[in-house]
Parts: C-alpha cells; structure tokens; sequence
C-alpha cells in the first residue's frame, strides 16, 4: 500500500486565487509515504511549504527523500521554504537528474542566496545530501526506484516507485516524440513505446498533461505533453489509475475539469477501465497494488543498477590477490609482481560500517581497493556544506588514487555503508607501478576519464 498526497499540481508559476482554488495553485509536489513510513517527496514546487509545516505539526522524524524531476524554478521553488530543512534533526537526502552545466547542489543553492534570500544553503543546521542520477536503478529502504529520461528541454527524469506489490509511475515535463493518438501512424516510434513500457502495469500513473491535442502544434518544443496522448499511453501501458497532473497556469476550474471530461471521454470509446482524474491540491489516495511487477519489463533497457560493482564472486571470500588479478589496472602485472605488490607495499584494513576512510581535504597517501563490502564517496561544498553523493563502490574498485597521483589533497570524503575490508597500498608504490608499464598506465587513464566524466 502507498499513500499519495498531492501538495501542488500547477506548471510554470504559481497561480494563487479564487480561480484555482479548486485544483489548486501551487505548484509541483507530490508526497509518497508507504506502509513502513518510508517518506518520498516528489519535486520541491511551492507546494512543499504546506507539506514542510504539515510535517512539523505532525512531529514525524525528518528522514526524508526528495525526487526532484528536474531544476527548472517551478520544480525548485520552494526549496528555500521547506521548514524541516531547518531543523537540526533533519536528514534530507535529494536525488535529481545530472545537469548539463550546473550540478545539483548548485542549482538548489542558488534558490537561497543573498540578495534574493536571508540565508545561505550552507547556513541550513539540517543535514542535506545530493545525488545526481541518470537512467538507473536503486533502492530506498526497501523501496525500488527507477529513472527513465523524458523528453523535455532540459535533463528531465521520471520515476518508477515500486515496493514490490505497489508501483507509481510519475512522469513530470514530457513530449511526444512522435505520434499524439493510438490512430496516428507515428504512433509506434520505439521512443514513445519504451516510455509506455517504463510506466507498465503501474497501480497509478502521475503524468504531465498540460496541453490539448488542438493546442500542441503551437506549443511544439516546450516539452509538454497533451492530455489525448497521456490517456492513449496510460491505456497502453495498462495502468490502473492516471492522474493528469501539470496543468497549465492559464487554466481555471472549468478548464481542467473539461480535460478530465476529454481523457474519460477518450477511455470510454476504446473499452478502458483505467480511473482517470486530473489531479488537485489536497487529493489523498490509497493504491494498493497486487504486486503483479514491481520493475520495467527486461526488453527495455534503463541504464546500469545502482550502485555498480565489478562481477566477483564470494567477494568476502576472494583473497587479495585474487581480486587484484582481475582489477584494472592491477590485472597487467604478472603473479609476481602481484604477491610483490601486497606482500612489501600493502596492507588489508577492516573498517565498520559509517568508518570514515578517508577524509576530505586531508594528505593523499594511499590508495585502496575494495576487497569486501561497499564505500560511497561523499564530496562536501565547501560553499553551501551540501554533500554529494559521487560514487559508490564494491569489491574489485579503487579509490583514493587521484590525490596520490595529482600529490594533492583528498578531493572527497569515503565511507564505509558496511563491514568492508580493502587493500591499503602506500602512495609511492603505488606510483612506481604506474610508471612501470605502459600498459598500467592506459588503464589507470581510462580510470581517471571515468572519474572525471561521472
């Protein structure tokens, strides 16, 4: 069982008055909780204020997750007013799509900066952790979570939430790529087909639908979609319930009514049993799935499963030089040199889960390889104080060379999420079997591009 709330529906800008009071004029923020109290806020709107003061009142523990669709302001907005944020007990962990040129942290900085705000991001007493994704897959205690892009005019995701019996599909600031309507001969661009797949047998589908079908040849480009091809793609996908969602800020009561009159209507002529409404501030809804899936179907690829480890087997069984041999750039030495290399240069360390291994901005003097367990890398601004989540790694992966390499300070912070044992190599060993073959040397540079490109 899932619990939706609906804190702000409107696109663009906020539309406060009499003229939308009925759908409402805040706009997005969609609140999540599921039976195990896990708490997902779907985008930061100015809708998040109400829900930021509902959870004050209701004094729940202030562990929550953000999935931010995209940073265009009106996803955003009221960040800034979001009053756990400035509780000291808060644990806000912030997920959102990788950006083309500003990073997460930064764009959300920018919502509380002098002149335009009292406060500075970095001022905030709450804990505030950001991770930027791609098309992927991970887990929030208990709770999967895939990303898929949609087609907007910035990096825009959705996401698929899914406990295992229930699954919610939420799709803000979509187009089409090709057709609008199942009758349209575009209809079957493998682009439009693998976003219905995403959205698959989902109990409910909360989708952008900001246009008509009339209005959408003028509006080509914007990144929306019209509410005739959100029906068409919810009956496909065989979804229970669609939610249309977005509205425009033009559009009084009347208006958005008269859209979900257009998607009933359109249900109606193919035979559907999909429950359709456009969605309104304040709305609650229970859904309740029967858990008949809880992921994309295997034909449609979305991306590598976070977090991503190497295939080693028994890893807590692997003696180090087992791992090493099969570890780039490591696999290019002989057995020898290998037995060398741990025998004279390296040690095995254990740490205990939240062991910080490292510490950012402290001198860089060895590297480690996983062995077991698993580390994330953490970068703190020293800006804003925002901590962002860079990497998380398991058996078979190195971290800490870049600073050996660069003889410069820790660039990030290294925790252990659990029991986990690595290989600690000194520094100046390290760099004499980088300078000891050409070969070592390639793989250490595609390792370094891979860094720099994440």
């Amino acid at each position: 069982m899932m619990y939706v709330r609906f804190w702000g529906t409107r696109g663009c800008i906020p539309v406060p008055g009499p003229r939308t009071t009925i759908f409402g004029g805040n706009t997005p923020c969609v609140e999540i909780r599921t039976d195990n109290e896990v708490r997902l806020i779907l985008d930061c709107g100015t809708g998040i204020r109400e829900l930021g003061l509902e959870l004050l009142r209701s004094q729940h523990s202030y562990r929550l997750f953000l999935l931010i669709g995209h940073a265009q302001w009106d996803h955003i907005q009221g960040f800034p007013f979001f009053a756990p944020a400035f509780e000291s007990g808060t644990e806000l962990h912030i997920f959102g799509p990788r950006g083309l040129q500003d990073r997460l942290e930064e764009l959300l900085a920018g919502q509380a900066q002098r002149p335009d705000f009292p406060l500075k991001l970095k001022d905030l007493p709450s804990r505030v952790r950001c991770t930027e994704l791609e098309e992927s897959s991970f887990e929030i205690d208990g709770i999967q979570i895939q990303t898929q892009y949609s087609n907007h005019t910035t990096p825009t995701i959705g996401y698929r939430i899914s406990d295992g019996l229930t699954t919610i599909a939420y799709i803000p600031d979509h187009e089409p790529f090709g057709a609008l309507t199942f009758t349209d001969a575009r209809w079957s661009d493998p682009r439009d087909q693998r976003h219905v797949q995403f959205m698959k047998d989902a109990n409910l589908i909360i989708h952008d639908a900001q246009y008509s079908a009339a209005e959408f040849p003028d509006k080509r480009g914007h990144g929306h979609s019209p509410v005739e091809y959100v029906t068409d793609v919810a009956i496909q996908a065989n979804a229970e319930r669609l939610a249309s969602f977005l509205h425009d800020p033009a559009r009084e009561y009347a208006a958005v009514l008269h859209f979900e009159e257009i998607a009933c209507a359109r249900s109606a002529v193919y035979g559907s049993t999909i429950e359709i409404l456009a969605a309104a501030e304040g709305l609650e809804m229970e859904i309740a799935g029967k858990g008949s899936t809880s992921t994309v179907a295997t034909d449609v690829k979305v991306g590598e499963t976070l977090p991503q480890m190497s295939a080693v087997p028994n890893p807590g069984s692997c003696s180090a030089i087992e791992i090493l041999s099969s570890t780039p750039p490591f696999n290019s030495l002989a057995s020898a040199e290998l037995s060398q290399l741990i025998e004279n240069s390296s040690e095995e360390v254990r740490y205990d889960s939240d062991h910080a291994i490292i510490c950012q901005g402290e001198k860089a003097e060895s590297v480690y390889v996983v062995l077991s367990g698993r580390v994330r890398v953490v970068r703190t601004s020293s800006e804003n104080g925002i901590e962002t989540n860079l990497a998380e790694l398991g058996p078979g992966e190195i971290f800490g060379e870049l600073g050996v390499l660069r003889g410069e300070p820790r660039s990030a912070n290294v925790l252990a999420l659990e029991p986990t044992r690595c290989l600690k190599i000194r520094g100046p060993d390290f760099v004499a079997v980088a300078d000891s073959s050409v070969k070592i040397s390639l793989a250490l540079l595609r390792i370094l591009n891979g860094r720099e490109v994440n």
